[in-house]
């Protein structure tokens, strides 16, 4: 029975596409109405036949939910059976020509192409793919503002010590001490880099009430009031060298977070880097281990 099922299941995907593909076929010669008139038939076929196999009305046996599945089955056939009319008519403008049913497996590996859900690309081999004929393509805006979500949900995150709350409470300790922990509201958040992501973490940290500052090595248009400065230095705490060095020795801006707090608990810097990968916790930061175990 459950393989029965499956295939029903596979039949009607199968015939679903073949009506879908058929119907849109017909609407880009501006024939809209067979596609209109068999998928809503399909519908009705499909309400009337449902119930009856469902409960076994009449000389059918009740089938519960498989039921509905053989009423969908059934349904989609007669569609796809009922606008293949429209292409059989020899005065059709679109008709079925079954010699170009032949599997053409050349035509199939041109179709191939590697798509990145990321921003860049260098996680594929390019050059192999272009002797292969096989472009590689990206999507640079889909995943920009979960970034920036995330980004923002760490920079919280740290302010308010989670990191360490929540080390302490998996070792049997409930530390309700309000120490070190601090709003983000009036502090200040450098964005090494303003890209798509950079933007959006500016206009979410504004929201929070920080002001926003950033640098970029070309000009870009600022959004909100975020504040761009010349020099990135100027982005960096003074007094914390470990800091520097870490944003300096990256050949590209791919470093996580760096924030470093300073020794009164009162200013809390935090460092953004484009196309960062945020961590959690204060101890994955080494300007901060230092600092905590001093």
């Amino acid at each position: 029975m459950i393989y029965a099922q499956v295939l029903v299941d596979g039949l009607t995907v199968g015939l679903m596409f073949a009506l879908v593909a058929m119907g849109a076929a017909l609407r880009g010669t501006g024939n809209f109405k067979p596609g209109m008139f068999v998928q809503t038939g399909t519908v009705i076929i499909n309400i009337v036949l449902a119930p009856v196999l469902i409960f076994g009305w009449g000389p059918f046996d009740p089938q519960g939910i498989s039921g509905a599945a053989v009423a969908t089955f059934v349904a989609i056939a007669i569609g796809v059976a009922w606008i293949s009319f429209y292409f059989l008519d020899k005065n059709a403008y679109l008709r079925f020509h079954f010699t170009d049913w032949k599997p053409k497996f050349r035509v199939w590996g041109r179709m191939l192409a590697i798509g990145c859900f990321s921003v860049g690309t260098d996680q594929v081999a390019i050059a192999d793919a272009a002797r292969r004929g096989m472009p590689v393509f990206n999507a640079p805006y889909a995943s920009t503002r979960s970034v920036a979500e995330l980004t923002m949900g760490c920079v919280v995150a740290l302010a308010r010590r989670l990191g360490d709350k929540n080390t302490a409470l998996h070792q049997r300790r409930w530390d309700k001490s309000l120490a070190g922990a601090h709003e983000v509201r009036g502090h200040a958040i450098g964005l090494i880099g303003y890209g798509h992501i950079g933007q959006q973490v500016g206009l979410l940290a504004e929201a929070f009430g920080m002001r926003v500052l950033y640098y970029d090595i070309a000009k870009k248009l600022t959004l909100g009031l975020a504040r761009p400065v010349a020099e990135l230095d100027e982005l960096l705490l003074p007094g914390v060298p470990e800091l520097r060095e870490a944003v300096h020795e990256q050949d590209q801006l791919a470093a996580a977070i760096h924030c470093v707090m300073q020794a009164d608990a009162v200013h809390l810097g935090i460092i953004v880097l484009e196309h960062a990968v945020p961590p959690p916790l204060y101890s994955s930061c080494p300007a901060i281990a230092r600092r905590r175990r001093a």
